[in-house]
């Protein structure tokens, strides 16, 4: 038998030949995949604890603006904040220049936030909260808008003239007059319920 003619093509030893790289249209290296970021369960919080509070709408976005703005400061889980981080964030927000009214507001939803965490088993039992050692702001106490003497004697003449409800006017007014008074409460008798006075 013969052998077949040889393929001068096939006959050729195979060359090595240099590693194909596929090199992306956009060039650059491409990143590395990273695990997703886990949502911020703060948040969840936050709205879970509005969803149970049972609040007006007004109510709950106040509480949300200033629990997430709390969130936002402060950047610890609800059970690693500390009574130091909650007296640096009243710190902060007088340094801000809100008023004690406003800064009271936010301390009382943070109180309000921490009881909630507690009762609802997310928070230890016997850990103290970290607002329990917080103190309110002290806030002035607002002045009395006093009835001088010859208002007073404008009220009593027109007690006179009242026939139905004049001793009821004239026992709410001595009973003022002896324990101080202010404008407020005389000059609205008129919506006190007759009955009040019995």
């Amino acid at each position: 038998m013969t052998s077949p003619p040889s393929d001068p093509v096939l006959s050729i030893a195979p060359r090595s030949l240099p590693e194909i790289v596929i090199v992306p249209i956009e060039g650059g290296k491409k990143p590395d995949p990273r695990p997703e970021e886990l949502p911020d369960l703060r948040h969840w919080q936050i709205e879970e604890f509005l969803r149970q509070a049972g609040k007006s709408d007004n109510t709950q976005r106040v509480y949300r603006g200033q629990l997430v703005r709390f969130v936002a400061w402060c950047n610890r889980s609800w059970l690693d904040v500390t009574p130091s981080d909650i007296g640096k964030y009243r710190r902060e927000l007088k340094l801000k220049g809100l008023k004690a009214t406003s800064v009271n507001h936010a301390l009382n939803t943070l109180k309000a936030f921490y009881g909630w965490l507690r009762r609802s088993n997310g928070y230890p039992m016997n850990q103290p909260l970290p607002t329990d050692a917080i103190d309110l702001e002290r806030q002035p106490e607002p002045e009395a808008d006093h009835i001088d003497v010859d208002e007073l004697a404008q009220i009593w003449q027109a007690l006179k003239f009242e026939e139905k409800t004049a001793i009821r006017d004239r026992a709410i007014i001595a009973v003022l007059s002896h324990g101080g008074y202010a404008k407020n409460p005389i000059y609205n008798c008129n919506n006190i319920d007759p009955k009040w006075i019995l």
